[in-house]
């Protein structure tokens, strides 16, 4: 099941890198076509938008399986021993607390 799950999550890195480098490519051809030939995409703007919200949708994914989501270590470090444990639960009770409010149909 491990090797399975390094499998997808090695899929959703290069889904990942391709988003981004669809992205890049997308920009700069937005800004070829408006400052070079003085004529603008009316598209590249938007289209621009949606990759990257889907680039981090997929980003939060690896970063999540991999735990090495973004936190707060200067914080954490100052803690006393017994509750450095609970920064790394709390997070993902809040994400699922989350879901689960965004799987119902009427929300919290």
């Amino acid at each position: 099941m491990r090797k399975i799950a390094e499998a997808f999550i090695t899929a959703v890195e290069w889904w990942t890198a391709f988003l981004l480098a669809a992205m890049v490519l997308v920009v700069a051809l937005g800004v070829l076509f408006r400052y070079a030939f003085g004529a603008a995409l009316v598209w590249y703007d938007e289209f621009a938008s949606y990759l990257l919200v889907w680039l981090t949708f997929y980003g939060a994914v690896v970063a999540s399986y991999r735990r090495r989501h973004i936190g707060l270590e200067v914080l954490v470090e100052r803690l006393p021993a017994g509750w450095k444990r609970r920064p790394s639960w709390s997070p993902r009770s809040v994400s699922s607390a989350s879901r689960s409010c965004s799987a119902t149909s009427a929300g919290c």
